[in-house]
């Protein structure tokens, strides 16, 4: 999945072939937090009917309480991680891009830049980077941190049930279809 044709599509170092795999595995662990916190609101909603329907006793507070205390502590670092992991790390590699972007200019004769017009090539050159910036930050790790997270739940959910794997999950491919129809 981040092989050389990875790297070569959206034009990434190696050391940003790392950074967009560490964006997709902290977006893929904050899903799942996410999930995790789905999960406890479960819980007590199943505790709750057990009142309702059988007569159980009401289920202890600090159990819940204690699960809400620790989802919210992990969904907080997770968080950090992702972001540090989408963002902070992005900031290298177009900081490489650039650099490397101006050697090259600087390598050119004098006479390309007397035939150009420098508004209109500095212009394509700052709005590439940027594009590509936008592209390394706000959509690769996301992107296929939701393809691998989905993959998981995916496959929880069908040991757990299938039918309720597809009441959950036919929207899946209909959103990919979109998404991949409107490229």
């Amino acid at each position: 999945m981040f092989g050389k044709n990875f790297q070569r599509k959206y034009a990434l170092t190696d050391q940003g072939v790392k950074n967009a795999k560490r964006g997709a595995f902290w977006t893929v662990i904050v899903n799942l937090v996410v999930m995790g916190g789905m999960g406890i609101l479960y819980l007590l909603m199943y505790g709750l009917m057990g009142t309702l329907t059988d007569g159980a006793p009401l289920p202890g507070p600090a159990l819940f309480l204690g699960l809400v205390i620790a989802f919210v502590i992990l969904s907080f670092v997770t968080h950090l991680q992702q972001y540090h992991a989408t963002y902070g790390l992005v900031y290298n590699e177009v900081k490489s891009t650039r650099l490397s972007l101006a050697e090259r200019l600087r390598k050119l004769p004098l006479g390309y830049f007397g035939k150009r017009d420098l508004a209109d090539l500095t212009e394509t050159l700052m709005g590439d980077v940027n594009r590509m910036e936008h592209v390394w930050s706000h959509v690769l790790g996301y992107l296929y941190g939701a393809y691998i997270s989905t993959a998981i739940i995916a496959v929880c959910l069908l040991v757990y049930d299938w039918r309720l794997t597809i009441a959950c999950l036919w929207g899946v491919p209909v959103a990919f279809g979109l998404l991949f129809g409107t490229r």
